[in-house]
């Protein structure tokens, strides 16, 4: 999970994902300010109620979500502009 979150952008975590804005760039921000070597870490600067949505959130990861963190570059940037074109609110991978 926390490698997941490392890796993906602001932009993906909000439309893959739905996390909120300040959710997405809460998470950013403490990879660039901290030393963050696992998801106990990460958990330190979250409060209780974002872990709790980082976690319901992985333990409820569709099919879709799978099949986009398997693509290659150039599949996932084609499925972002999908979302960013049709909006992620009915029609994002995270539903």
């Amino acid at each position: 999970m926390e490698k997941i979150l490392r890796r993906l952008t602001v932009e993906e975590k909000q439309l893959v994902f739905g996390f909120g804005n300040e959710l997405a760039n809460n998470i950013y921000r403490i990879y660039n300010q901290f030393e963050v070597n696992d998801f106990e870490m990460l958990k330190r600067h979250l409060s209780q109620e974002q872990v709790d949505e980082i976690t319901l959130t992985f333990l409820n990861i569709g099919d879709t979500q799978i099949a986009y963190l398997k693509a290659d570059s150039y599949t996932r940037r084609n499925m972002l502009n999908d979302l960013r074109e049709n909006g992620n609110q009915e029609n994002g991978l995270y539903l």
